[in-house]
């Protein structure tokens, strides 16, 4: 019986002997899946005159950009211009949101991205079904990583974008980056060096927004970006490494630029 042996600078190998071994390879590939934002804030609206004191009037809760600069949401109901209430006073930007009495908790979702969207450059709202995912734009760990529902009774919860550089340490791995907003640029998120020859990273752009744009940094053969197609937002890229950059094989709505 022949000894049988996997690793990653030879691949499989048999000799004389018994036995098999693996030797500084995985067996099962890695995947990764990226979002790449600083952070998502998702937002579980309730209906207008569901909160404990009847009306979501002069209520608030606070949200944060990549930077840490803070945002405060508050409501008028009926066009009564409350002002700004005192409990988001001190935040960097406040942000109005317009309500009619009796709104449902998905129309209330739907003003507050449509609010958040034209008064903030750092931030996109997808809503569905009265929940609303607040993107933050920068890519990269949050600096301030908080979640404030103040006093609306919504639900607010926050997942950190602290995504570092995608993984170039296995054979062959699948890397998805994908997003539900439309402007998005990643260009903080690297793509590592291979570390041997021959290595492969097969790459699925996945971009649901209008207009998306995903940038990948990294060090590439004839370019320095690996980006996705801004008008048909889904894309695949095969990249090989040839011991000082990555090759791409295959480029279906994605170009290295």
């Amino acid at each position: 019986m022949p000894q049988v042996t996997i690793s990653s600078s030879k691949g499989l190998e048999q000799t004389s002997g018994s036995g098999f071994s693996v030797s500084d390879v995985e067996l099962v590939r890695s995947n990764e899946s990226i979002t790449p934002t600083g952070g998502v804030y998702t937002v579980t609206c309730i209906d207008e005159n569901a909160h404990s004191t009847t009306t979501l009037l002069s209520k608030s809760f606070t949200i944060y950009d990549q930077n840490g600069a803070s945002y405060g949401i508050y409501f008028d109901v009926g066009a009564t211009n409350p002002g700004v209430p005192g409990a988001i006073a001190a935040t960097d930007s406040q942000i109005e949101v317009e309500l009619t009495v009796a709104m449902t908790a998905t129309q209330v979702a739907t003003a507050i991205a449509a609010a958040v969207e034209a008064a903030s450059a750092e931030h996109e709202c997808v809503e569905v079904a009265g929940v609303v995912s607040i993107y933050v734009l920068d890519a990269g760990a949050m600096t301030t990583d908080t979640e404030d529902a103040g006093d609306s009774e919504f639900t607010v919860t926050l997942v950190d974008g602290s995504a570092g550089d995608l993984d170039a340490d296995t054979e062959a791995s699948l890397i998805t980056i994908g997003n539900d907003v439309g402007t998005v640029v990643v260009q903080s998120v690297q793509l590592a060096n291979g570390s041997s020859v021959g290595q492969r990273k097969n790459v699925i752009f996945a971009a649901s927004g209008t207009s998306a744009t995903i940038d990948v940094g990294g060090t590439f053969s004839g370019g320095g970006l690996l980006l996705s197609s801004e008008t048909l937002k889904t894309g695949l890229a095969t990249l090989v490494w040839n011991g000082s950059a990555w090759v791409a094989q295959t480029l279906i709505n994605a170009t290295v630029a």
